[in-house]
């Protein structure tokens, strides 16, 4: 039967991504590096305009990440990721680091946000239904990243979160040997409040949604594109934390802000063998509000399969 190889070859193609779940007892590794850059942020009228604000020579961030993900029930997985991160802005005598004073632009380095989730599968498409869908849960603890919350170098904003999505997703033959999959997910997310600033709860709820298509000749190589969106709706713009006091002195100043962002980008997924794949993503600002308007991202990671189950001879 096709459809339960396909499923298989896409399921670990990146962890806990799509609709689809390890089965009981099945668990995957992976391990990746990660980084980004900005140099450009929006203010309330969106990064279409001329009133984008120059930031020095760039923001940089490196970062290295393990996610870890079991099958704990037949339709059910969980996962835990944990991230490392270095942020460091490249010139920090300029705009808007003394501007912005608290040491806006003193470089950061830590733990930065870890997340565990656990997904549950509701439609099964190997059992009669035209696609997978999923749900489940997120707890995010990002404790860790409060103490330099204030900074544009930060790694997170302080707070607890949790949150819950729904992922829906389709796979099927391409070709001879080839297949395809394709997914959607959207979610909300509570965020615990680190504090009120002129007002506003920081930082206030958000919602998500991401998508990704993979299209594939063959077993060894996978390529396709991915977006994803992120909005939170309240809070302040960049031009009031510019020019008022009360929020520019607040080490929750960052998270008090309302912020919209959309990424483009791509994927690719080589399967070196039944059980490990390596995967590259890269992906670049499309659209922000109270954000940096041109964040490219790039990531570089392994995934292992089973490899707790493998004996030697």
């Amino acid at each position: 039967m096709l459809l339960p190889l396909l499923l298989a070859l896409t399921a670990p193609a990146h962890a806990g991504s799509g609709p689809w779940v390890l089965g009981r007892g099945d668990h995957t590794l992976y391990l990746g590096v990660e980084g980004q850059r900005f140099d450009h942020l929006a203010q309330s009228t969106g990064s279409g305009s001329d009133d984008v604000l120059d930031v020095g020579q760039g923001v940089q961030t490196f970062g290295v990440k393990a996610i870890g993900t079991i099958g704990v029930l037949d339709r059910m997985e969980v996962e835990l990721a944990v991230p490392w991160q270095s942020v460091r802005q490249n010139h920090t005598e300029s705009f808007p680091c003394q501007d912005l004073t608290l040491d806006a632009c003193k470089a950061t380095k830590g733990l930065g946000i870890v997340r565990g989730r656990a997904k549950v599968v509701a439609l099964d498409e190997l059992f009669g239904p035209p696609v997978t869908l999923s749900f489940g849960g997120e707890l995010r603890l990002g404790q860790a990243t409060a103490p330099d919350r204030e900074r544009i170098t930060n790694r997170g904003e302080g707070s607890m979160d949790a949150g819950a999505f729904v992922v829906v997703g389709r796979s099927g033959g391409l070709g001879q040997q080839g297949y395809w999959s394709a997914y959607l997910e959207g979610g909300g997310r509570y965020r615990s409040a680190s504090g009120t600033v002129v007002g506003v709860e920081a930082p206030g709820p958000e919602v998500w949604s991401e998508a990704q298509l993979l299209l594939s000749p063959g077993r060894l190589l996978a390529v396709g594109p991915e977006i994803g969106w992120l909005w939170r709706p309240t809070g302040h713009d960049v031009e009031d934390m510019l020019t008022n006091l009360d929020i520019v002195l607040d080490v929750d100043r960052f998270g008090s802000l309302n912020i919209m962002s959309l990424q483009a980008g791509g994927k690719a997924i080589v399967r070196a063998s039944d059980a490990t794949t390596v995967s590259f993503g890269l992906s670049h600002t499309a659209y922000a509000i109270n954000n940096p308007t041109d964040v490219w991202a790039a990531d570089l990671g392994v995934s292992f399969r089973g490899f707790l189950n493998r004996h030697d001879g």
